[in-house]
């Protein structure tokens, strides 16, 4: 029984070790440029963005020459940079902003609900149905 207490302790210690090795965060260069350091402190994604936000749910929003888009951990740009604005993402979505108007991008960037809205309040509540190649998009509320 004393064995399998310390098989637990150690299989706990190493998946946390293991989680904590993929957290990045943001780091600002000695060029000026933002990029992201893993927990030992090792630059991993080079600096060569004017903004760089913490990751959620695996991507992490940045902006390069007034445009924002989001990068997946190892750096590849998932979502293009083509946005004026854009929220963290939540639930599988991010808010994002496009010629003055908002809508929401899924995490491979395809924009489920197009940007047509005034503000970003304007998208809580949104359902999204689709059948086939058509949405339908209406309020909750509705």
């Amino acid at each position: 029984m004393k064995h399998l207490k310390s098989l637990i302790i150690c299989i706990f210690a190493a998946t946390t070790l293991s989680l904590s090795a993929f957290e990045l965060t943001p780091l600002q260069g000695i060029n000026g440029m933002w990029g992201y350091q893993n927990v030992s402190g090792v630059m991993v994604i080079k600096p060569k963005y004017d903004q760089a936000r913490p990751f959620h749910e695996g991507l992490a929003a940045v902006c390069r020459d007034g445009k924002w888009g989001f990068i997946n951990q190892q750096g590849r740009i998932t979502v293009k940079l083509m946005y004026q604005a854009c929220e963290n993402y939540l639930n599988g979505y991010a808010v994002v902003k496009r010629d003055g108007k908002w809508g929401a991008v899924n995490s491979n960037g395809v924009e489920e609900v197009p940007c047509r809205f005034e503000s970003p309040a304007d998208l809580q509540n949104l359902i999204v149905i689709t059948n086939g190649s058509e949405k339908t998009i209406m309020k909750a509320d509705d």
